[in-house]
C-alpha cells in the first residue's frame, strides 16, 4: 500500500517558483534563483518591490505567499501612502495645489479592507510635510480614538481634540487632553473651550477647586452658575476662621451667597443666609462675654439659650423679635437653657406660668437629663396620664418603679414594653417578669 505524503512542502516550492518566474518579466527584471530566494526570504523580496514602487505586485505576492501582515500587506500599504504624501508635498512646493480630498479618498479606499493599518501614522507624515488639510481628512477615518486625539493636538486642533475626548466616555483620555491644555494654553483659551462642553467643564472645575479656587469662581460667574456660586460663597464663609475683631469677609460671603440664591429663586435658603449674617453681627458684640467662646455662632438656638442662661434678657428678646421665633420654640429653648445652667428656680417659675405648653413632659425630660431628680418628681406628681408617669420614671432610670406603677394601673401593654426594653439586663428583667406574671394570674 502507498503511504500518504505531506504535499505542503511541494505546494510551497511551486508557489516560490511561480513567483520567481513572474519576477523575471522584463518590466520587473529581478532574476532570482530558488537558492537565492531561500536565502533572502520572501519578505525581503516584498521590501525590494516596495522600494521599486511595484505596489500592486508587492501586495499580491504578500498575500499569495502568506507573508505575515506586519511585514507584508500593512508595510506595503504604509509605504505606498507615505509615497503619495511625498508626491503631494513635492507638487505643493512647485506651486501645484494637490486635491487633498481625492488623495484622502484614494488612501481610505486602499486601507478599507485592512483596518489594522493606522491612518494616524499617515496623518503624522502629512502633518510633518506641512499638509495639515490632508492630515485632518485622514484623521477623520482613524478608528483608534487615542491616536486620533493625540494627532489633533499635534495639529493644534485643540477644540476638535477636546470635543472627541469628551464624547469618548474615557476619563483617562479627557484627563490627558486637559493636562496638555493646562501645560500649553493660557487660562482664557481653556475657559473658552471648556465652557462649550459641560462634561469637560465639570472635570476642569474639579482641577481648579484645589489649584485656583478664585479662577473657579470666575468660571461660575461667566457661566451664570448661581447654584455653584452660592455653594462657593457659603464654603468660603464657613472656612474663614472667626475673628473677634473683624468678620467682614465671613459676613460678606454670606451676603453674596444670599444674592446668588435669590437669583436662583431659592428665597427661603437666601433668607437663612441673610439671617446667619445678621447673627454674626450680633455675635461680634458678645465675644468677650463669659462662656461665649464655645457657643455655635451659626445657630440662633444656641445663642438664644446662652442669652437665657446668662440672664441676658434684652438680647433674648432681640433675638426673638429679629428672627421671628415661634412661642413654642423659644419656650422649649428656655426650658433647656434653665436646666443646663442649673437655674432650677427659674425653671420652676416657668413651669407654674404655663404660658405656652400644656404638656409637662419637656420639663421632666430636662430635669432628668441634667440630674435634678427631686424637681423632676415634683413635676411627675402633676401628671394625670399614667402612661406619661411611666415614661417619666423610665427617664429617671427607675424601671422597677415604673413596672410596679404600670402593674398597679393595669397597663399591661406598657408593662410588656418595659420588659422588652430591659431584656438584656439580667438583674432587672427577672423582677419585671415576676411582676408581669403576677398580674397575668390575677
Amino acid at each position: 500500500m502507498l503511504r500518504r505524503q505531506d504535499a505542503s512542502q511541494f505546494v510551497d516550492i511551486c508557489r516560490v517558483i511561480r513567483v520567481l518566474n513572474f519576477l523575471r518579466k522584463p518590466y520587473i527584471g529581478m532574476a532570482l534563483s530558488f537558492a537565492q530566494s531561500e536565502e533572502l526570504k520572501m519578505s525581503a523580496v516584498v521590501d525590494r518591490l516596495t522600494d521599486l514602487g511595484q505596489w500592486p505586485l508587492a501586495l499580491t505576492i504578500s498575500e499569495y505567499m502568506k507573508v505575515p501582515s506586519k511585514n507584508g500587506v500593512y508595510r506595503v500599504l504604509a509605504h505606498w501612502a507615505l509615497k503619495k504624501v511625498e508626491m503631494a508635498k513635492a507638487a505643493k512646493e512647485v506651486g501645484k495645489m494637490p486635491d487633498f480630498k481625492a488623495l484622502s479618498e484614494m488612501i481610505v479606499s486602499k486601507f478599507t479592507n485592512y483596518p489594522e493599518v493606522s491612518f494616524a501614522d499617515v496623518a503624522m507624515k502629512a502633518a510633518s510635510a506641512n499638509l495639515n488639510e490632508l492630515a485632518e481628512l485622514l484623521l477623520d477615518k482613524e478608528t483608534c480614538l487615542n491616536r486620533q486625539v493625540e494627532m489633533l493636538m499635534k495639529l493644534n486642533k485643540i477644540d476638535r481634540a477636546l470635543a472627541k475626548a469628551a464624547k469618548s466616555q474615557q476619563p483617562d483620555l479627557l484627563h490627558y487632553v486637559l493636562t496638555y491644555l493646562k501645560r500649553t494654553q493660557k487660562k482664557e483659551v481653556i475657559d473658552h473651550l471648556v465652557l462649550k462642553l459641560p462634561q469637560v467643564l465639570c472635570l476642569y472645575q474639579d482641577y481648579l477647586k484645589e489649584e485656583a479656587p478664585r479662577h473657579l469662581l470666575a468660571l461660575y460667574v461667566q457661566k451664570d452658575d448661581f447654584a455653584r456660586q452660592s455653594l462657593y460663597y457659603l464654603k468660603e464663609s464657613e472656612s474663614t476662621p472667626w475673628n473677634p475683631f473683624d468678620n467682614k469677609d465671613k459676613v460678606e460671603g454670606l451676603l453674596k451667597a444670599e444674592m446668588s440664591l435669590n437669583k436662583l429663586r431659592e428665597h427661603t435658603t437666601a433668607q437663612l443666609a441673610a439671617e446667619t449674617a445678621e447673627l454674626f453681627g450680633i455675635c461680634e458684640t458678645l465675644d468677650r462675654k463669659p462662656d461665649f467662646n464655645d457657643v455655635d455662632r451659626t445657630s440662633v438656638r444656641c445663642v438664644y439659650m446662652w442669652a437665657v442662661g446668662h440672664r441676658e434678657d434684652n438680647l433674648a428678646e432681640l433675638l426673638r423679635k429679629k428672627f421671628k421665633l415661634t412661642e413654642k420654640a423659644w419656650y422649649m429653648w428656655k426650658i433647656e437653657s434653665y436646666a443646663r445652667n442649673k437655674l432650677w428656680h427659674h425653671l420652676e417659675s416657668l413651669f407654674r406660668s404655663k404660658k405656652v405648653l400644656a404638656n409637662h413632659m419637656p420639663f421632666i425630660e430636662a430635669c432628668a437629663r441634667y440630674g435634678n431628680e427631686s424637681l423632676c418628681r415634683s413635676f411627675i406628681g402633676k401628671l394625670t396620664n399614667p402612661v406619661d408617669v411611666v415614661e417619666s420614671l423610665l427617664l429617671l432610670e427607675k424601671p422597677l418603679e415604673a413596672a410596679n406603677y404600670a402593674a398597679e394601673k393595669k397597663l399591661f401593654v406598657v408593662l410588656e414594653k418595659i420588659h422588652a426594653r430591659y431584656r438584656g439586663n439580667k438583674e432587672i428583667v427577672p423582677v419585671i417578669a415576676q411582676i408581669l406574671d403576677a398580674r397575668r394570674k390575677i
